[in-house]
């Protein structure tokens, strides 16, 4: 659950702002707008363009894999539309295999930042016009306002999200996650402690502390207990996030100080004036240290590196950047970057000098990770999109592990379809439009493939495959290594939930093999209805085989122990147990662990092969 720390930081925010505002109008009787994006500005960007002209120079250096992605993303950051570029172009905040974008976790920035360019001209147009009433009055009216408004944001949250489906959209989209910024909002107009006295009663206190540790208990029982898959979360648990962390602020702002240990101590100030700093560097640094891909595979010492690599880049980025332009502007930090270059150390040293020292350290950091990545040789280019449509191989042709000399040339057609073969051999391979993005290269470190002798296959029962990525990529081998007649239909980000309507059209074709292997739950978890649904399609067939996930991402043992489950239930269900078997042998995958390389997807095939001649 540490992806709703985003949605305790929106309350947060929200609370600030409005809080800031808030005051300024009753101070002034006006709101400087000006004034007020030029803080946000000197706040904020100096520590964006530092990142993103880091994350750019290294990038093109060192991590040549995502410099494809980069423009796009860089002018997304400076636009401050991060989460709608990522919606648009469909990219998972959850499901992702190889590096994903090092500037992804801008979206939640993007939102804060629409946030501060539209919210202040709603507030001041809003007390603009209802300047003739009382400002208690007009205080509930906006109050009233942004509560309908965060429960709007909830509803529509609810409304667009689907069980068991990539939530993505819901994350990102600045409608549905807007609900956390007006909490805050409306918590400013109803809570405003300087109102409220110095010295409360002992009662008040006794009340305060038990709202404020409840509430506090409450978040941090979210964040343990939740996932990104949680129903509950899209469904109204978000707005719980929200209101408890509301709770939590109501008491740390009271003058009943009843966090006042908890965020008077160093570690704390410490945290809160480098947060900004940790949260634009966290997300950088954890794409490039991937255990067993970028860095040695262990645990503590990665989690120790990564934790000392950010609090370091965000000190140093606090004092020689953040601090400096705050306190002496940009033209006062540019004077200081002039003195480094004329000599002047000593006249100019905080800044100047801080400024060197953090270039050296994010130099000396990226050619340390850099150092043990992914060869740019190795990504260049992509893998030609698998074959994802149904293929028949007459039962009499010999299997062959390598491809006819002179092979016919595909037909591609808009979408996925189903091909009868009209002659007894190899079936044309009917590939689909959409591109596959190719794995990562293998990991750097020199692997010891397995060589494997392929058993010549016993006579089995016409078999349907359905798979995702996994079986996609070694859609081949399946139809080379059978000698049986096969149905094979995977497809690249394929999810659970569409396995009975495609089981539906095979049976309708007549194309439902004797067996059936299922090998979904790649991209994510899937209920024991989705899975009895599934069986409801295939109660007739006698053998149905399903495949665990091998995908090191949190829905993994959620998938798997729903498949184990269903095996109780059904007494036709077989299980192959290729998460096991993948753990045994890591040379078979490329650096995501999870999709096959070459001897992989024979040992995937070979493997499945003798599963199904013992159980047979």
């Amino acid at each position: 659950g540490g992806f709703l720390g985003v949605e305790v930081f929106f309350v947060i925010s929200g609370y600030l702002i409005t809080s800031l505002l808030l005051t300024e109008w009753l101070r002034n009787g006006r709101v400087d707008l000006k004034g007020f994006w030029i803080r946000r500005a000197r706040r904020l960007l100096p520590a964006v363009m530092l990142l993103l002209a880091t994350v750019s120079i290294g990038a093109m250096l060192f991590y040549r894999d995502v410099v494809d992605r980069l423009a796009g993303d860089v002018v997304a950051a400076l636009g401050y539309f991060t989460n709608w570029f990522l919606i648009v172009r469909e990219v998972s905040y959850f499901e992702s295999f190889g590096r994903p974008s090092l500037l992804q976790h801008l979206w939640s920035l993007s939102i804060e930042e629409q946030f501060y360019l539209v919210w202040p001209i709603l507030f001041s147009v809003g007390f603009w016009l209802t300047r003739r009433r009382r400002a208690r009055t007009a205080i509930r009216t906006f109050a009233l306002v942004t509560v309908l408004g965060a429960l709007a944001s909830a509803t529509l949250m609810a409304v667009l999200f689907v069980p068991f489906e990539d939530p993505s959209r819901v994350y990102y989209g600045t409608d549905t996650r807007v609900g956390g910024i007006l909490v805050g909002v409306a918590l400013a107009f109803l809570w405003i402690p300087w109102r409220l006295g110095s010295n409360p009663g002992r009662t008040v206190k006794a009340t305060v502390g038990a709202v404020g540790w409840g509430c506090l208990l409450g978040v941090v029982t979210i964040l343990a207990t939740m996932d990104e898959f949680s129903s509950f979360l899209y469904r109204g648990g978000f707005l719980v996030t929200s209101l408890l962390t509301a709770g939590v602020i109501a008491a740390a702002v009271h003058p009943a100080r009843v966090f006042g240990p908890v965020l008077d101590n160093p570690v704390a100030r410490w945290v809160g004036t480098r947060s900004y700093g940790i949260y634009l560097w966290h997300w950088p640094v954890l794409m490039v240290t991937r255990p067993g891909v970028d860095v040695a595979d262990n645990r503590w010492v990665t989690f120790s590196f990564r934790l000392a690599l950010t609090f370091l880049i965000a000190e140093i980025s606090y004092q020689a950047v953040e601090s400096p332009i705050r306190r002496l502007g940009v033209a006062g930090w540019l004077r200081g970057i002039g003195g480094l270059a004329r000599g002047g150390m000593r006249r100019h040293g905080a800044p100047a000098a801080g400024v060197a020292l953090l270039g050296l350290s994010v130099v000396v950091a990226a050619v340390i990770v850099g150092s043990t990545g992914i060869p740019a040789t190795a990504v260049a280019g992509t893998i030609p999109p698998p074959a994802v449509s149904l293929t028949a191989i007459d039962g009499s042709a010999p299997p062959s592990t390598s491809p006819p000399s002179t092979p016919e040339a595909p037909a591609v057609l808009a979408a996925p379809s189903l091909v009868v073969p009209t002659e007894p051999d190899v079936v044309p391979v009917v590939p689909v439009d959409e591109p596959v993005v190719a794995p990562t290269a293998p990991l750097s470190a020199p692997v010891t493939t397995t060589t494997l002798e392929l058993m010549p296959p016993s006579l089995l029962p016409s078999i349907s495959f359905v798979g995702d990525s996994v079986m996609s990529g070694a859609r081949r081998e399946v139809v080379d290594m059978f000698v049986n007649t096969v149905w094979v239909d995977a497809e690249v980000n394929r999810q659970f939930r569409s396995a009975p309507r495609i089981l539906d059209r095979l049976a309708a074709r007549g194309q439902l093999g004797d067996v059936v292997v299922v090998h979904l739950g790649t991209n994510g978890p899937f209920s024991a209805t989705d899975l009895d649904e599934v069986m409801g399609v295939l109660a007739s067939c006698d053998r149905v085989v399903f495949v665990t996930a091998k995908v090191p991402r949190r829905w993994e043992d959620a998938v798997n122990r729903t498949i184990l489950e269903g095996a109780d239930r059904w007494p036709q269900i077989d299980v192959f147990d290729w998460h096991t078997i993948g753990n045994e042998h890591p040379d078979w995958f490329y650096s995501d662990r999870v999709h096959l390389n070459g001897p992989g997807k024979i040992g995937y095939v070979t493997s499945l092969q003798e599963f199904l001649n013992e159980q047979s």
